[in-house]
Formats: structure tokens, C-alpha cells, sequence
């Protein structure tokens, strides 16, 4: 999955990120970044450019909100 973000933080960028499974609620793991909650993901203005179907539902699953 790629990830674009911009936050005053870390400006304008492209990351890789996949969906990691802990305590069996499903996880978004952004490199640089590490693990990401729901509310930091919206915190970063991160937006999803690119997403396999599974992994829509899995990160509805966790709480992630998101358009596409």
C-alpha cells in the first residue's frame, strides 16, 4: 500500500506502509514512521493512493476512516 502524507512536521511525502495484526486488531505501519493510529493517521494528513481490497477492510476493521 502507499501512503501520502504532509504535515508541517514532514512536509510532502510517498511511504510504503502495510497492515500488521497485533492483539488481533489490525495495525497500520508506515516506514519511517512505525506504527500509526487512527487518529495520528488523520492527525498527518495522510491519504491512500494505493490499496488492495483486503486491506480495505482490515483497516476499516482497526478504525481508520478514509476516502479513496
Amino acid at each position: 500500500m502507499i501512503i501520502k502524507m504532509y504535515s508541517l512536521m514532514y512536509g510532502y511525502k510517498k511511504l510504503n506502509a502495510e497492515i500488521k495484526i497485533i492483539d488481533g486488531k489490525p495495525l497500520l505501519f508506515v516506514e519511517e514512521l512505525g506504527y500509526v493510529s487512527p487518529l495520528e493517521f488523520i492527525k498527518q494528513g495522510m491519504k491512500i493512493e494505493m490499496i488492495t481490497d483486503k486491506e480495505k477492510e482490515l483497516l476499516k476493521k482497526g478504525g481508520y476512516q478514509f476516502r479513496l
